[in-house]
């Protein structure tokens, strides 16, 4: 029972390591098809494969390792054809990735002692044809790997020497040869350990009740009659948790880079597509993001990376009339900003055209009225495409509406900043974490609320002369401009009894809006509860914290608010 429980948890660690391996494969490809004269690219990828290669055999999965055989023989071909000044052209880089992907999904349902499948067999060949460009290394069929049936009587845990990377001996010397080299800093990396994701969240958790046990701890200090002994205590034991529920909140972060390079395949996939030429640049690697925003971020980046090589890069013949390069440029930037990731995808193509914008706005029957930056914020409307031709890339008008949905309910925000003719900038805002958020405190009657700090623009005292409409929305003239107000308890959250004595101003995706309340509290880190779906989406309710005196407050979903908000003031005027 042991052994299976040992086996099962080694393959998923095999499993997790060798889609690392393929991601970073995959993008060394990518660098041989932009520089074909490189041998660099090559030999990364000839490391990898041949440790990919000898941990299927250490796990007996005959079908990946000579897959992966067959792909280290493609490779000795392709450094041999350099050598012949012959370079491998984008037929051989399409084999290579194709082989790549063959790999990812064959690993999940690789057994024991398996073959090789018609489809991988043929795939195998493919990659053998690759000889033509130049003499192929002497081939030679890897090593029986020993199954898990033939080590019978040992323990899985027995048969790997390094936790986590399970390797055979020529591997291990190979990749203490690869530490040694010091042509090859880019693969140095800092000890880590592997912890299933469930562990972390646990300890989260726990994290989150301390943050609590802190802020009573720290009311306690607030009362005179604590002994003078008992207050240095806790005076000492404040700032201890503190750091403590910090970098155990810290434990989530993953970097962005594999997600932002993993895009340089979605982007020269869809370029190949539509019959152009793209080159993806990619900057802040090493900005940090919630593993649990991970799969999310991913996905909104796929769409907004397809769309810029379909709506925004133009055709070569295009580009090279308008004075552009033929290859055109897109940009994946993540910074980070005061709590938050900010990630621009922005490309040097042709810009949105907002008269075919408002036009096919004004057949779908959606207002398109004011100014051009309003206008071009419908792109994210849904239906809505000036797409002629549906591809596979573009076309149903559902990618931009799905991509906003999804930041938005992480509270996120998107908006697109263009120019005719020069390109187009999408720039994504997300929360570094949704487990813990800084709030600002306010009272609504006898309830308290939290609206997220990074929202939050200014607090001011309701003026005396402030008119509301029936609706419960009014006009505020600060020194920006006029602002819309609402009365938060009256019109979003049902209470009664209010007194409005002070005005919070938020901003959300480039829009102000000021928030009537009874009271100011003050900001507070809180760690954040989720809530069922349905509640949330019926009372503009992000999520629920657990307050420094253990009661429970609400945080207000932003976003919702302000739609809500606006939905009032159309329904008013019209």
């Amino acid at each position: 029972m042991n052994d299976d429980l040992d086996w099962e948890r080694l393959r998923q660690v095999h499993l997790a390591e060798s889609e690392e391996r393929l991601v970073t494969m995959e993008s060394a490809i990518l660098d041989l098809e932009r520089n074909p004269d490189s041998e660099a690219p090559i030999e990364a990828l000839q490391r990898d494969a041949h440790t990919l290669k000898g941990n299927a055999g250490i796990f007996g999965f005959d079908s990946i390792a000579h897959l992966a055989h067959a792909f280290e023989d493609a490779l000795a071909a392709v450094k041999a054809g350099l050598r012949n000044r012959q370079p491998a052209d984008k037929e051989a880089i399409g084999v290579l990735l194709k082989a790549v992907d063959a790999i990812r999904s064959g690993l999940p349902a690789a057994q024991p002692g398996d073959q090789m499948s018609p489809a991988q067999q043929a795939l195998a060949a493919e990659l053998r044809t690759l000889g033509a460009f130049g003499s192929p290394a002497p081939r030679e069929e890897p090593a029986r790997p020993k199954t898990r049936e033939r080590s019978k009587g040992r323990r899985a845990t027995d048969q790997i020497r390094d936790v986590g990377v399970p390797l055979p001996p020529e591997a291990d010397r190979r990749r203490a040869a690869d530490r040694e080299a010091p042509a090859d800093d880019s693969r140095a990396a800092r000890p880590t350990l592997r912890i299933e994701v469930a562990r972390v969240d646990s300890l989260v958790e726990l994290a989150s009740e301390l943050s609590v046990s802190r802020g009573r701890i720290e009311n306690l200090l607030g009362s005179a009659s604590l002994p003078d002994a008992a207050r240095d205590v806790l005076e000492e034991a404040v700032p201890l948790l503190s750091q403590l529920s910090d970098l155990t909140m810290r434990m989530r972060l993953v970097p962005l880079g594999p997600i932002l390079a993993s895009h340089r395949r979605t982007a020269r996939d869809a370029a190949q597509t539509l019959g152009k030429e793209v080159m993806l640049q990619i900057s802040g690697e090493e900005v940090e993001i919630d593993l649990a925003l991970v799969d999310r971020v991913s996905e909104a980046l796929l769409h907004l990376v397809r769309n810029a090589v379909a709506h925004g890069i133009e055709a070569p013949a295009t580009r090279r009339e308008r004075g552009k390069p033929p290859i055109g440029r897109i940009s994946l930037n993540a910074s980070p900003a005061a709590g938050q990731v900010v990630i621009d995808v922005e490309d040097d193509g042709g810009g949105l055209d907002l008269s075919a914008i408002r036009k096919r706005a004004e057949e779908l029957g959606m207002p398109a009225g004011g100014d051009d930056r309003e206008v071009a914020q419908l792109v994210f409307a849904a239906g809505l495409t000036t797409a002629t031709e549906l591809s596979e890339v573009a076309g149903r008008g559902v990618g931009l509406d799905s991509v906003k949905s999804s930041i938005e309910s992480l509270a996120g925000s998107i908006e697109v900043h263009s120019e005719m003719g020069v390109g187009t900038l999408f720039r994504v805002r997300l929360p570094l974490t949704l487990a813990v958020v800084r709030g600002l405190l306010v009272r609504v009657a006898q309830h308290r609320y939290v609206i997220p700090i990074d929202m939050v623009r200014e607090c001011l005292a309701t003026p005396p002369d402030l008119a509301y409409q029936s609706n419960g929305t009014g006009l505020l003239k600060l020194a920006s401009g006029m602002v819309p107000v609402l009365k938060l308890g009256e019109q979003i959250l049902g209470a009664r009894g209010t007194v409005d004595r002070h005005i919070v101003v938020v901003e959300h995706a480039g829009h102000r809006l000021g928030l009537v309340v009874d009271g100011l509290i003050g900001d507070t880190p809180v760690v954040v509860k989720s809530i069922g779906h349905a509640l949330r989406s019926a009372t503009s309710i992000f999520g629920a914290a657990i307050l420094g005196d253990g009661y429970v407050g609400l945080i207000l979903d932003i976003p919702d608010i302000m739609k809500r908000t606006m939905a009032l003031r159309a329904s008013h005027a019209s």
